[in-house]
């Protein structure tokens, strides 16, 4: 592309302040772990308002500076007053001492990027490239590499560039719009979604990474293996959250309030997930620490800067299948004052950290700074650890003109990491990395040198560079493979599908690299105008029920990018695996949809696996008249003699997405009517009412819901009562009034019939108190208990029954417990507090309440009762305190217990551990699944999760908190999450739907559902027994 015009008035005067600016401010320093210094290193004049930094390869630091100004996109560019400044430290005290300004007039740059002897910032409403070419310090050429990008001046807009180990520029887009062309005219990509960008160094082949609803992605870092992790501001939008993000090929992530955005990019499925949600927080910058010199353990931790916390932090990530997974987040720097707010954490060639802190200038949407405070400067600090980078030449400087191959190769594992970096994009240039490859076993090259020769060979990206690679992928070393299968992504040479095709990936994240490197190439060669590789059977044979998320989506994107459909096809047709048969439904609708039949895909809500039933519902959704046509089926599936598990789940999750629909409810109202419809069709139709039917029941539903609650069946009686009790409308509780008497035989329905009197009946008749007391002593399940546990929590107790209920505790067992002590919420009798605490002590349950839960119910009754709960209080706290002696004191009882005995006492109403863990195909989906536990825990492990069930969480099974609009909290694991609703699964076995605009607050809770103080419900023998049951468990 042709330069720009240049600015004289720049360039014609060169400005070099010098001075000692750490000295001239004397603000307090932020606090940083012990072992650890702070020094401010650069501050007023040199900088005043710097926002993101980077070094070039003599260590001169080039500094994005902001005027201190809040204004709207238009005035930034009427008047641009920012820049870059350089920043040096001229006699190596690591306190910058000089600076002057590279280029100025720039509208708001955040990010930069010294590469290959060029500067590359992201200046909206373009990615620039700026260059010296005569040597003075001062840029005197500006090219835009691409353009434009929307933005409107408050951060959210591009950010960059930054280099990847594959040579390519990456830069991030907030969600303002974006609208740019190629040399010749043709128009590359237009949408409004945020997105991660790649191109070459010369601004072309520009490729989107990543994207979705979220708000502002700010910066990305590169694992050593090549991911792509980065932080980003509003990927979730209400309640807010702030992520870490491993941007995956092809990814679409949230935000859910976004659906214009995500709906720019094909889907795969659900949304993608982020590593880490920080919470409102305002990331800023971040980088992947390369060094030693903080110690082992700090290689590879994710430094993030907090806008809103005035912090930094340290998050430890680890490998987790084909992604990362967050281990812990600790505060690093953290300062005590409200002006200030770092925005950029960047290492240097030493091993220490700079932190730029931008100062109280900034305003336009950050909520924690309403106020602007231009005259607050910012300033940039350097953390080092004690003892530490006393480095000889660093960056490798003795190198600079090095040209021998073997001399560079060696230096590709130094500990060095500038020094790494500069002799494997030297190898590169050089054209000679080829030749190391043909020579590794001559020079015996480590696993972190072989690693890097394969970014060389990808940068270099020859045909002899794709062969080099492909020996590669034979590599021992996971992180070797890795970078090969990313090179080989970027090189489309026979020799290249040939080294895919046989390759057989042997981890997660091979086979997640495998994929990218399929789509990669068959989305060049078609853009190419050629035909895609004959590789979609290799990429469907990397599906399988053991995929990860990322995995399967890695497959199903990569499928997109080819232009062959027989195949396809002909999986859609397979029955071996329902995965592939998902991947090449998804595949052919997102990719090929024109080609895409109706009849292909009905059949396939016969299957019984979920996700594939889940897929075929989204595709029938998405096709106009394809959702009413498939009521035909439903019809004859209703009218069999079986209705298989299956085809119950489709059927409520089908009805219940249409459910609005009127040709829907009279499908609903016909089928309840039919006397030819079966009795578990009319319970599954019902279930869908209850769902659906919140506020009013349609008026073509009432005459065949008041017949449902004369039916025959006790179960379809029981769910028309459901119906009932769901919806907000009293009009039906008189119809429902004659299943409470006695002569109702069905103990379940008399029960849900009287929980729906209880909102309009003000007492509870002795006859009716009594039968929900014989119901909870008399319950064989533990269904049945928490049943009887829910009405006894709603019902309109008095005072006497109250006390008398608080004698009967011990029956609700230890799912139940929690449920009715809400009955005892709305009472301020001094008796019945005195029952409840003496009710509560003579159990030991104070291993089994939750203090807080316990501390808030009481402070509606007397002083004088929550004195006498004060010892029973601080008995809760204590046992909430994890005792490893009191672990090492049960670990005799890890062996010599009897299996079968175990297995009874897990599945027993007494310990109810089958309600929520699913062993096999029996239990609940609550918690996660323990089919395999005892080959994934320790004896010790498994006692610790028993006593303490907060002491950690299962991925994928933290429990939530949820506070809605109108106050209400709700616990418990997330099974689900729509672009309009969450799904919590509770302790109780409900399921509840959660709209998301009725959602004020949604945070992790560090309480697990599982109750606590499960072993004092058992004996030492049970306990063994249970523990022995776990072990088996392989």
């Amino acid at each position: 592309m042709p330069a720009l015009r240049r600015f004289p008035l720049a360039l014609l005067l060169l400005i070099v302040v010098s001075c000692p600016p750490a000295a001239a401010d004397d603000r307090p320093l932020p606090t940083v772990p012990d072992s650890f210094t702070v020094q401010r290193v650069a501050a007023d004049p040199l900088v005043k308002h710097p926002t993101m930094a980077c070094f070039d390869d003599q260590g001169r630091l080039y500094v994005c500076e902001s005027a201190g100004t809040n204004r709207r996109s238009q005035a930034l560019i009427d008047e641009p007053l920012d820049e870059i400044r350089v920043l040096e430290d001229t006699d190596g005290d690591g306190i910058f001492d000089k600076a002057w300004t590279f280029a100025d007039r720039l509208t708001f740059p955040q990010g930069c990027l010294w590469y290959r002897g060029a500067v590359y910032t992201c200046s909206p409403p373009n990615v620039w490239k700026l260059e010296d070419t005569d040597g003075d310090g001062v840029c005197d050429k500006r090219t835009i590499l691409i353009n434009s990008f929307g933005f409107n001046g408050n951060a959210a807009s591009i950010h960059g560039p930054f280099a990847g180990p594959d040579g390519r520029l990456y830069w991030c887009d907030g969600r303002h719009g974006h609208e740019f062309f190629d040399e010749q005219g043709n128009l590359v990509s237009k949408g409004k979604a945020a997105r991660v960008f790649s191109c070459l160094p010369d601004g072309t082949d520009v490729q989107v990474l990543a994207g979705g609803g979220m708000d502002n992605p700010v910066e990305v870092d590169f694992m050593e293996t090549g991911e792509v992790i980065g932080t980003c501001n509003l990927f979730y939008g209400r309640p807010r959250g702030d992520c870490l993000v491993h941007w995956t090929e092809g990814g679409v992530y949230p935000r859910y309030d976004q659906q214009d955005c995500i709906a720019e990019f094909p889907s795969t499925g659900d949304l993608l997930p982020p590593v880490y949600n920080y919470g409102h927080v305002a990331v800023s910058g971040m980088c992947r620490y390369r060094s030693s010199q903080f110690g082992n353990d700090y290689r590879d931790n994710v430094f993030v800067t907090e806008f809103n916390t005035h912090k930094v932090v340290r998050s430890v990530i680890e490998r987790d299948g084909a992604s990362f997974a967050h281990k812990e987040t600790t505060d690093f720097v953290v300062w005590d004052d409200p002006d200030v707010h770092p925005t950029d954490v960047l290492e240097d060639a030493d091993g220490s950290l700079l932190v730029i802190d931008t100062g109280g200038w900034f305003r336009i949407g950050c909520p924690t700074s309403q106020i602007a405070k231009p005259e607050i400067a910012g300033a940039i600090y350097r953390i080092r650890r004690d003892g530490a980078h006393d480095l000889d030449d660093p960056r490798g400087l003795a190198y600079a003109d090095e040209s021998s191959p073997e001399t560079l190769a060696a230096l590709l594992s130094d500990p060095r990491p500038a020094v790494r970096e500069r002799a494997t994009d030297q190898l590169a240039v050089s054209g000679q990395a080829a030749d190391i490859a043909e020579k590794l076993t001559d020079l015996q090259l480590d696993a972190a040198a072989r690693r890097q020769l394969a970014w060389s060979l990808t940068r270099s990206g020859r045909p002899e560079d794709a062969r080099a690679l492909a020996r590669l992928l034979g590599d021992a070393d996971d992180s070797v493979v890795l970078a090969a299968l990313t090179g080989l992504s970027r090189i489309a040479t026979p020799e290249t599908f040939a080294a895919l095709t046989e390759f057989q990936p042997q981890s997660p994240a091979q086979r997640r690299a495998l994929a990218d490197a399929w789509g990669r190439i068959a989305a060049s060669e078609r853009r190419a105008g050629r035909p895609t590789p004959d590789a979609v059977d290799n990429l469907l044979s990397l599906m399988s029920s053991k995929a990860d998320r990322i995995l399967e989506h890695a497959v199903m994107f990569a499928l997109m990018q080819f232009d062959q459909t027989q195949p396809l096809r002909q999986a859609l047709a397979s029955t071996s695996s329902p995965d592939v048969q998902r991947a090449a439904l998804v595949a052919l609708d997102q990719a090929h949809g024109q080609t895409l039949q109706r009849d292909w895909i009905v059949p396939l809500l016969e299957t019984e696996d979920a996700a594939l039933r889940d897929a075929v519902i989204e595709v029938l959704n998405s096709r106009d008249g394809w959702a009413a046509e498939s009521l035909g089926i439903f019809s004859e599936w209703l009218s069999g003699k079986e209705l298989s598990r299956g085809r119950q789940s489709l059927l409520s999750r089908y009805l219940l997405e249409h459910f609005a629909q009127p040709e829907f409810q009279a499908f609903i109202a016909e089928s309840l009517s039919d006397p030819g419809s079966s009795n578990a069709g009319r319970v599954v139709l019902l279930e869908v009412m209850e769902l659906a039917c919140r506020k009013a029941i349609p008026a073509e539903l009432v005459t065949p819901l008041r017949a449902a609650l004369q039916h025959d069946d006790p179960a379809v009686r029981y769910q028309a009562v459901r119906v009932v009790l769901a919806t907000q409308d009293d009009g039906l509780v008189d119809a429902v009034r004659p299943l409470t008497d006695e002569a109702e035989p069905s103990r379940q329905v008399r029960m849900a019939a009287l929980q729906t009197t209880f909102r309009v009946d003000p007492t509870l008749s002795a006859e009716d108190f009594a039968f929900l007391l014989s119901s909870l002593a008399d319950a064989d399940s533990q269904d049945e208990t928490l049943a009887v546990c829910r009405a006894l929590a709603e019902a309109p107790l008095n005072d006497n029954q109250l006390v008398t209920l608080a004698g009967r505790l011990p029956q609700a067992g230890p799912l139940g417990l929690s449920l009715v002590l809400q009955a005892f919420s709305r009472s301020q009798s001094a008796a019945v507090g005195q029952a409840l605490i003496a009710a509560i002590e003579s159990l030991d349950a104070g291993r089994t309440v939750d203090r807080y839960e316990l501390q808030a119910l009481l402070q509606r009754y007397p002083d004088a009762v929550q004195q006498a709960a004060a010892p029973l209080l601080e008995k809760l706290a204590s046992a909430g305190d994890r005792d490893p002696a009191q672990i090492d004191a049960l670990i005799p009882l890890a062996e010599g217990g009897n299996a079968a005995r175990g297995r009874q006492i897990f599945f027993s109403k007494q310990i109810a551990c089958g309600s929520c863990h699913r062993v096999g195909n029996e239990g609940g989906e609550v918690g996660p699944a323990l089919s395999t536990i005892g080959a994934i825990r320790q004896p010790r492990d498994l006692i610790e999760a028993v006593i303490y069930p907060s002491a950690s969480f299962a991925r994928g099974y933290r429990p939530y908190a949820v506070l809605t609009d109108s106050g209400k909290v709700l616990t418990g694991v997330i099974s689900r999450e729509t672009a309009r609703e969450v799904i919590l699964r509770t302790t109780d076995l409900r399921e509840i739907r959660i709209p998301r605009d009725e959602i004020d607050v949604l945070k992790e809770s560090d309480t697990s559902v599982m109750p606590k103080g499960l072993h004092t419900r058992m004996t030492d023998e049970q306990l063994r027994d249970l523990l022995a049951y776990l072990q088996s468990l392989k």
